[in-house]
C-alpha cells in the first residue's frame, strides 16, 4: 500500500487517497471471493442433493426400496429446485434455517 506517514511521533501511519482505493479494491475483491465461494457451496449442495434423489430413485427401480421413499427423493429435489431459483446466493451461515 502507498501510505505515508503521518509525522507523529506515535509512529502511526495515514493513508493517501490512492491508499484509500487500494483498500476499496481489496475490499471489493474479498466481497467478490465471498460470492464466489457461496456459489460454489450453492452448487455442491444442489449436487448433493440431485444425487441423493437419483440414488433413492434407482434403488426403487431396482426393487431395493419400496415407493414409499419417493417421497423423500421428491423433496431433495424440491429442495434442489428451491436453490436454483432462490435469487440470492447460497449463504453458509444462513443454511441450518
Amino acid at each position: 500500500m502507498n501510505c505515508k506517514t503521518s509525522g507523529n511521533l506515535d509512529g502511526l501511519h495515514e493513508c493517501s487517497g490512492q491508499c484509500e482505493n487500494e483498500q476499496r479494491h481489496a475490499s471489493s475483491r474479498s466481497v467478490h471471493e465471498l460470492e464466489l465461494e457461496w456459489r460454489a457451496q450453492e452448487r455442491i449442495a444442489i449436487a448433493e442433493l440431485v444425487d441423493q434423489a437419483h440414488h433413492l430413485i434407482q434403488e426403487i427401480i431396482r426393487g431395493e426400496h419400496a415407493v414409499d421413499v419417493l417421497p423423500t427423493a421428491a423433496s431433495q429435489l424440491a429442495q434442489a429446485s428451491q436453490l436454483l431459483n432462490w435469487p440470492l446466493p447460497f449463504d453458509p451461515t444462513r443454511s441450518g434455517e
